[in-house]
Parts: C-alpha cells; structure tokens; sequence
C-alpha cells in the first residue's frame, strides 16, 4: 500500500511530522486544513513542496480548483485524504520505517499511536490527534453521503 504514497513532512513551528499521501493535492488538503494555511509540506528530497496558503494569494480552495476539483470537498472527502491525515506521526523521514514497522506490529494501533503521540510531541499543539480526528471525519461524511466528494 505506501508502495504507491509519496512520504511527505509538514512543515510546522511545531513537532516534526510525516504523513503519506498519493499526490500534492492531497498533501496540499493535510497541510491547509491542520495548519489553517499555515502549515507547508515537502517531500524528502523536497521536488515536492506547497501549502503555507494563508502567506500566498492563491488560496487552497484555488489550489483544489486548480487541480480539478469543482468543490473543495471533492477533494478533501475522499478516502485517500482520510488516509492521509490517519497518517500523520510525530517522527522525521529517518525513522518513519521504523514507526511504521512497529505501528504494523501493534496489537493495539490505536494505543500505539497515542502513546506515540504522547511520548513525542513536545509542545501542547495537537496535530497528529486533530489529523487523526479529520480522518474519522471524512471517514464520516463518505459514510453518510454514500459517496466521496461534495454532497
């Protein structure tokens, strides 16, 4: 499955996290909405680079329109942005295996991820927990509207 994701880093005044995701669109919809358009993204050999929206005219709602989505909530309610934001950890491009590794071994995702979280983050900013709540949201919305996209 991460074959096919691209290992993004967010760029944050905050803790150091990583999420997966299949293209910059989607990476663009984590950082806008996590950061408010505050938050920018790259991949690790930074060919890859976006958000800081709120510093830049073009608006991510002009940056989804952009790439082809009629709605914003075309792209963000899709279950490859709910993956995305379920992603998100507080480790750098380094040690991303190795989460991962133990996070695929976890009895427990869940409390392993918030152990993680706890033991990590060193500031009282909440990203990973909020990115991981965004994810049970679109996961959500996709359920009620029996569909991904705008309703």
């Amino acid at each position: 499955m991460m074959a096919d994701l691209i290992l993004f880093e967010l760029i944050n005044p905050s803790d150091c996290v990583t999420f997966y995701a299949p293209d910059a669109v989607t990476a663009e919809c984590v950082a806008g909405i996590l950061g408010s358009g505050a938050y920018g993204y790259h991949n690790q050999d930074k060919s890859i680079t976006g958000g800081l929206t709120m510093f830049k005219t073009k608006k991510l709602e002009t940056v989804l329109s952009e790439a082809g989505f009629a709605e914003p909530d075309d792209a963000l309610i899709r279950q490859v942005t709910a993956d995305a934001f379920a992603s998100c950890a507080y480790v750098g491009f380094e040690g991303r295996k190795a989460y991962d590794d133990a996070l695929e071994q976890a009895p427990d995702k869940v409390a392993f991820k918030i152990q993680h979280d706890e033991e990590r983050r060193s500031s009282l900013n909440q990203i990973c927990p909020n990115a991981w709540v965004t994810a049970e949201r679109i996961v959500a919305l996709i359920k009620e509207y029996g569909k991904e996209g705008a309703q």
